[in-house]
């Protein structure tokens, strides 16, 4: 930690600095020994010349950090280690990216109406619009040089690093010089890529992997060859980790999940030091990291920068920074600071010029304002501040600014240096054939000396095989699940062909268990669509810091998947083999399970093929969804392979897997030689009939014989033959090498999805004047009116007298909000652990309150418990208003602004707070005083320019101070009457925009309202505005509570008295009391500063202090109880309610035409590919057949529709969970009417085109009674199928188990409705409830009999059965008798006597067990289904979000009903 004794420059200290910027020594930053440790461990790994060292993990040991890096210097030369060092110079630099910046909102309606606007959309095309991203940049960075880029959000700093790391892929043209030292973008990028890397905002790692294994993976493949390294790889991969764990207090998180949003694993702050540590193993000479102390706290950020200071000198690195609240003691690390103003450059220099540089132009620092955010204040038209004398002389606009720089002494010094170091001379080229050298003896043997990797690519596979093995390891009860999830459904389609005969009865069931069988095995890969688009980023990452090849581990996915997919498999079919009774020969067992293995891989490959060959996840998931229907529809047991037309036979043969199911149907049938279930004539009208006079009326029979041949079978209904078998296995090797070429080169040349830039939308026909003419523009391709620079969207300022009339009209808050000795535990792994300790403290009326502490000292816990937000664990203590118990309305009177801005993304900025004034101001208040008071909170948050908005996602909608300023907006807008909670007001908001939110804050509470927020690092600007500190240290523990005094001299005396260190006149206190405590990852306290505050006087005030409130408002009514609505929980009645929430899903619906038009896309496609297949069926056997599959098939539609409209109620679940149940802003029933209502109108459309499609174009009956039945019971399975899946969502955790949940429910009963396996051949069991049970045999009976009753059915010549009457009878004599009896009619053919096994319609439909007349009791069962779902929806709702568990278990706390579910502080790490 640094020496606080000394204080920080100030920008008044600054100002006054030598140009020449100067650092403190290397021990100054690593008093705790850390750093020596690290380096000296791998200096004198077997050298004689050795001092005391010890291994980096150890907990001590001191090292001369001098004798030790001369020692490594000496190792290296001695051993013939060529070091190298890179720095970067740029000129003229121009960066152009594509859009205007501004569009309208996407709805159906501009769907629907689009074809209107062909032209404009094709002149666009043609003429794009181009925006300037960076506008004539020059500089350089050489190394050993720290670079901080300082600007607004939107104003270029991601653009500059990325351009400077030569990550240019996502703009259309970077024009100007750049140099790397000599060398040119494309020889670095092509060859030396590995040393120009770029650390992005976010953090994306594969969350089942340890940070041990995250670490090891990226040292190891960046490790150079023995000609470039001391020691064996192995002892480089283990120092490069352990260095790296040590340096960035990651030792005790070493075998710990990285985790996500999903997996559970470490802390949000480690996390970002595991990607900073990543980046770092690849040794990269140039690194550019992108506000990566985003997150952070204060004391964290300092270590961080610090350490990077220290890499930068000792390894000879040129070091860039981006970050948006940079505090003055991070400043100081600098070299060199380059400001951005939209785009344009307005300053590069030294860093101990540039505060003085910008007070000569005019601009003046504000009190305790750090140098950073006067730096970027400047470039805020709302945030600087002109010096006396200066107003008409300063710069006001970008461009004057950058004039003025280029004119400016320290201007030109800039271009001279880069300009120097651009001019290639003969001292150029040594260093970059030095350069060049050096890294050609990195590479590894039997690899090109010019590749941009390290290592080999059979090594790259060896390490991401060993990779993906850790993950499959790590996500075991994910292959856990998916076996037991195989295993069940081998059970299932076990037990439903259970011993199928051994007559020709049980040929079509063996059919059937074959296909499901192949069919299963072929579509469980459909979920690595979506492992793919998530782990996408990290490979891609990854390419660009030259670690691995992407096809690398594309491959070694597939050779780690082959032993745990065989495994799953196996199981499966070894379960469902024996149980269905196929021949039990070991040779036909192990050919059955090679080719459903095989298949299985094929098809793993089609869908990840498809997953890389596709920018986007729904494109790629569409696909997929028509590759199952045409792998179900043409495998070739539904439709044999002779019955299809001609037009859709090729994809018989366009996919394996109808190659795999000729192999595994002739496997089964070429040793199948069985007896006929039906001779034709028998009976008792038949006595001593000759069997020379009998024929099998199955396929494949010969006349006067009762054993059928099953290979003649296959070979006359199918057109197969086991002779295939083989060449098929190598037809479906065939295609898995062709899908996994497709994915290996897919993969290579994946884009980086993470760069774009950011766009406001504008609801259509609703945006400002000033923006419609824009939006216009670039609609219609117009460059003039198109090229709009978003920066200033939304900059508008509201008159001073505006917000202050606005600010007026505000709900004050009278009442006092007080807790005592609140204590928090929770159950983590069978033990309790508690998070809070006996907290207390108070917030009044007009007072700002700034809760703080370091990572993991329980601030966001602290701020759910007081807002009465959890429900897990237990809860004591006392929390009263105005000394008596919170009323029941608490939730609802208190504001809650979350950190995470949760809103949805459809709706504009006026809507959302219409709607949150609306539900929860009291119903009393007329509707036109809450939308008057909406228009007031708009003007006072200076929202007036983007109210029409929608408030999108990050980068394609509002950015994140306006969404910061809507989680504001919204909760004032209720009008609370306590108080109002704040979660990290400022996080990942620059400083400008944090200074511009904190004086919003301290408007409210000048007018009245009590204020409780947390902040991570505020700078001294941010820190006065609040009134008291509550402060807290790891273990939830107060360390202090009270006023912070002027200029915090109330709190500085505090810790002063108590601690040697002390705070100078210009320090930052928040940072001085953070660094007092010991707070950061590798500080330690002097003292117990929680049992200091237990024995300190403050500690004794504040109690008394408590009790004089609770005494002072023991007769006062709190303004929650004076409501006229204080005694309901919701101030809005149920049916306002349900309007208001129905009408914002509708609208939802609405603008989300993506959704929208992919279900009806689905549908028109499923409609007419399915109607296309079964074209025109004919009236004769097959025929019959071709109508039930065609029924069937429509049924199965249900499928892949369901697993769309999941995803959307669970989103609507997540927002009502996540911020609009806690607030008490609707009941949880109108969330669950809303969200089922709005999917009725929309099925019915959507399945209205697919029956016009499918219904007519297979040829069912066109009389209108017919139709209008069909289209009845279609448009009822329309609204079963949606209400199903609603109600498998409602009882699901998350998107992902929905999925699961619902294929296997699915699954379950669409086998049992006597399509695949007739009734008569289910077993009992099944057959005496479960066909009964489930609605698909009341559904496809309805369709079917509708389809085929009293049709009359005319066999073609070839499904004729021949046989030979006796000697002096007709044919039709012979078997007229018969056909009366039972089925099917007589007819000589050519002179010969033919049998047809059904004469019409009725008779197949009765083999089948179905009838005409129970076709209105169908209707009245799908209804009675429908109802049921609804119930289950809103049973199951209730029961897994609403309904309180916790109230079964002895001795815990039951929470609020409505308090909001959380999985655990994500703060605790636990």
């Amino acid at each position: 930690m640094l020496n606080n004794n000394k204080s920080s420059p100030s920008p008044d200290e600054t100002r006054k600095a030598h140009p020449t910027t100067t650092h403190p020594d290397l021990d100054f930053f690593d008093q705790g020994g850390d750093l020596q440790r690290t380096l000296s461990r791998s200096a004198t790994r077997n050298s004689v010349m050795t001092t005391a060292t010890q291994d980096p993990l150890a907990e001590d040991g001191q090292f001369d950090y001098k004798s030790h890096l001369q020692h490594a210097l000496r190792k290296g030369d001695r051993e013939g280690v060529l070091q190298r060092e890179l720095g970067v110079a740029f000129a003229d630099l121009t960066v152009t990216g594509d859009g205007s910046g501004i569009a309208y909102g996407p709805t159906v309606g501009a769907i629907l109406t689009g074809i209107t606007r062909i032209g404009s959309a094709v002149k666009a095309s043609r003429h794009p619009v181009r925006k300037n991203i960076l506008s004539n940049f020059t500089g350089s960075v050489k190394p050993k040089e720290m670079l901080l880029v300082l600007g607004r959000p939107g104003s270029g700093c991601s653009s500059l690093l990325k351009v400077i790391s030569n990550n240019t892929e996502a703009f259309v043209s970077v024009d100007g010089e750049i140099s790397y030292d000599g060398a040119t973008p494309k020889e670095m990028k092509k060859h030396h890529a590995g040393d120009v890397a770029y650390l992005p905002e976010d953090d994306h790692h594969l969350p089942n992997l340890t940070v041990g294994q995250t670490l090891t993976f990226a040292a190891a493949t960046r490790t150079p060859a023995s000609d470039a390294r001391t020691g064996t790889r192995s002892e480089a991969v283990a120092d490069t980790r352990d260095v790296l764990i040590s340096l960035f207090g990651l030792r005790h998180t070493l075998n710990t999940k990285v985790g996500n949003d999903i997996v559970r694993g470490v802390s949000g702050g480690e996390r970002k030091r595991v990607s900073i540590a990543e980046m770092m193993t690849t040794g990269a000479k140039i690194a550019c990291h992108d506000n990566s102390t985003r997150g952070l706290d204060a004391s964290t950020a300092l270590e961080y920068a610090r350490s990077l200071r220290i890499a930068t000198d000792v390894g000879h690195l040129a070091t860039v920074l981006s970050i948006y609240q940079c505090g003055e003691q991070i400043f100081t690390l600098f070299d060199t600071i380059c400001v951005i103003y939209d785009g344009q450059q307005v300053y590069m220099g030294p860093m101990g010029e540039a505060v003085n540089y910008f007070v000569e132009m005019g601009y003046e620092p504000q009190n305790r304002q750090t140098s950073a955010d006067f730096l970027v204040a400047v470039t805020d038209p709302k945030g600087r501040f002109v010096r006396a004398g200066y107003e008409s002389r300063v710069p006001k606009t970008a461009t004057e600014f950058a004039q003025y720089f280029r004119d400016s002494e320290i201007g030109k010094r800039n271009v001279a240096s880069a300009r120097a170091l651009l001019q290639k001379g003969d001292d150029t080229e040594a260093r970059l054939e030095r350069y060049r050298e050096s890294a050609r003896r990195e590479k590894a043997d039997h690899l090109r000396k010019d590749s941009k990797y390290i290592i080999s690519f059979p090594m790259q596979v060896r390490l991401c095989m060993t990779r993906r093995y850790q993950m499959q390891m790590g996500e075991i009860a994910t292959l856990a699940v998916t076996t037991i999830a195989a295993i069940f459904q081998a059970l299932i389609i076990g037990s439903v062909y259970f011993q199928m005969e051994k007559t020709t009865a049980g040929f079509f069931s063996r059919g059937g268990v074959i296909f499901f069988a192949i069919l299963y095995n072929s579509f469980t890969g459909m979920a690595e669509i979506t492992v793919s688009y998530s782990q996408r980023p990290i490979i891609v990452r990854q390419r660009q810091y030259a670690m691995c090849r992407p096809m690398a581990d594309i491959l070694a996915m597939n050779i780690v998947d082959i032993p745990f997919k065989a495994v799953t498999i196996f199981f499966f079919d070894l379960i469902l083999y024996f149980m269905v009774g196929l021949q039990t020969s070991a040779s036909q067992f192990f050919v059955f399970f090679l080719f459903t293995f095989v298949t299985n891989l094929a098809m793993l490959a089609l869908f990840r093929c498809l997953a890389s060959a596709n920018r986007h996840e729904p494109q790629a998931t569409m696909m997929a969804g028509i590759i199952v229907l045409i792998v179900a529809i043409y495998v070739g047991y539904s439709i044999p392979r002779p019955s299809m037309h001609v037009w859709f036979r090729w994809l018989s043969y366009a996919q394996p897997v109808s190659f795999g199911f000729e192999a595994l149907l002739t496997n089964e049938f070429r040793t199948l030689n069985v007896p006929c279930a039906g001779l034709v004539p028998s009976g008792p009208l038949y006595p001593g009939v000759a069997l020379a006079n009998q024929v099998c009326s199955t396929a494949g029979s010969t006349a006067g014989s009762s054993i059928v041949i099953g290979a003649d079978y296959l070979a006359v209904s199918f057109g197969y033959y086991w002779s295939n078998a083989w060449r098929n296995l190598g037809i479906i090797f065939g295609y898995l090498i062709f899908f996994l070429g497709i994915n290996l080169v897919t993969t290579e040349i994946q884009p980086d999805e993470s760069a774009s830039g950011g766009v406001m939308i504008f609801k259509r026909g609703a945006a400002p004047k000033e923006l419609a003419g824009a939006i216009e523009g670039a609609s219609s391709g117009d460059e003039e009116k198109g090229t709009v620079a978003t920066g200033n969207f939304g900059d508008n300022k509201t008159s001073d007298k505006n917000q202050e009339d606005a600010a007026g009209k505000l709900e004050a808050a009278t009442d006092v909000f007080t807790w005592r000795n609140v204590r928090y535990t929770v159950p983590i792994k069978g033990e309790t652990r508690t998070l809070l300790r006996d907290v207390s403290g108070f917030v009044a009326p007009g007072k700002m309150t700034v809760l703080m502490g370091e990572s993991g000292a329980g601030k966001t816990t602290l701020l759910n418990v007081l807002a009465q937000r959890v429900t897990m664990g237990v809860v004591t203590g006392d929390m009263l208003v105005n000394g008596k118990a919170l009323p029941i309305s608490f939730q609802r009177q208190t504001g809650y602004c979350q950190q995470q801005d949760t809103h949805m993304a459809t709706t504009t900025v006026r809507e959302a707070l219409v709607f949150s004034a609306l539900l929860r101001q009291p119903a009393q208040t007329p509707k036109a005083e809450k939308l008057q008071y909406v228009e007031e909170i708009i003007t006072l948050l200076e929202m007036e320019s983007y109210a029409e908005a929608l408030v999108g996602e990050v980068g394609m909608g509002l950015n994140v101070e306006q969404r910061k300023r809507l989680t504001i907006a919204v909760e004032l807008a209720a009008k609370p009457a306590l108080l109002i909670f704040l979660d990290e007001p400022s996080s990942g908001l620059d400083s400008q925009s944090s200074w511009a939110i904190m004086q919003l804050l301290r408007k409210l509470a000048d007018h009245g309202q009590a204020i409780l927020a947390t902040i991570h690092q505020p700078s001294s600007e941010l820190f006065q505005v609040f009134d008291r500190l509550l402060l807290l240290k790891k273990g939830g523990e107060t360390v202090y509570f009270g006023d912070l005094g002027p200029n915090s001299e109330t709190l500085i005396e505090y810790f002063g008295s108590r601690s040697d260190l002390k705070c100078g006149p210009k320090d930052n206190p928040a940072e001085y009391i953070l660094e007092v405590i010991g707070a950061g990852a590798g500080a330690k306290a002097s003292a117990d500063w929680h049992q200091l505050w237990k024995e300190s006087e403050e500690f004794k005030q504040t109690q008394r202090q408590i009790d004089d409130y609770h005494q002072q408002f023991a007769g006062q009514v709190s303004a929650a109880d004076k409501a006229p609505d204080s005694g309901r929980s919701y101030a809005a009645h149920t049916t306002t309610q349900i309007s208001l929430v129905t009408q914002r899903v509708f609208q939802h619906y609405w603008r989300d035409p993506t959704y929208v038009m992919a279900k009806v896309m689905l549908n028109i496609v499923a409609g007419l590919f399915i109607g296309f297949s079964f074209w025109n069926t004919p009236n004769d056997v097959s025929g019959l057949q071709n109508k039930l599959f065609a029924v069937f098939m429509a049924v199965v539609m249900a499928a892949p529709l369901s697993q769309q409209l999941q995803p959307k109620f669970i989103g609507l679940r997540t927002l009502f969970e996540a911020r609009e149940r806690p607030s008490r802003m609707y009941s949880w029933p109108a969330l669950v009417f809303s969200s089922v209502i709005v999917e009725v109108p929309w099925n019915l459309f959507a399945g209205t085109i697919f029956f016009l499609c499918w219904y007519y174009t297979v040829a069912f009956p066109s009389d209108s009674n017919r139709v209008g039945y069909a289209y009845l019971l279609l448009m009822l399975f329309e609204i079963y199928f949606a209400s199903f899946a609603q109600f498998v969502a409602a009882l699901s955790a998350n998107s992902m188990m929905a999925s699961i949940l619902f294929s296997t429910f699915f699954s379950f009963v669409i086998i049992f409705n006597g399509v695949v396996q007739p009734v008569s051949q289910l077993p009992y069991f099944w057959r005496a409830w479960m066909y009964r049970l489930t609605p698909f045999t009341y559904l496809i009976e309805g369709l079917c009999v509708n389809a085929m009753h009293g049709i009359k059915i005319t066999c073609t010549d070839s499904q004729f059965t021949f046989l030979t009457p006796p000697s002096g009878q007709s044919c039709l004599d012979f078997l007229e008798p018969y056909t009366n009896s039972t089925i099917g009619y007589a007819q000589e053919v050519a002179g010969k006597c033919g049998y047809c096994a059904y004469s019409s319609g009725d008779q197949f439909l009765a083999t089948l067990g179905m009838s005409f007349n129970h076709r209105w009791r169908n209707i009245g069962f799908m209804c009675a289904y429908i109802v049921f779902n609804y119930a289950a929806c809103f049973c199951f709702f209730y029961l897994v979000t609403i309904f309180d568990w916790s109230s079964f278990s002895l001795g815990k706390k039951k929470p609020k009903a409505d308090a909001v579910p959380e999985k655990v502080p994500a703060e605790q790490n636990v």
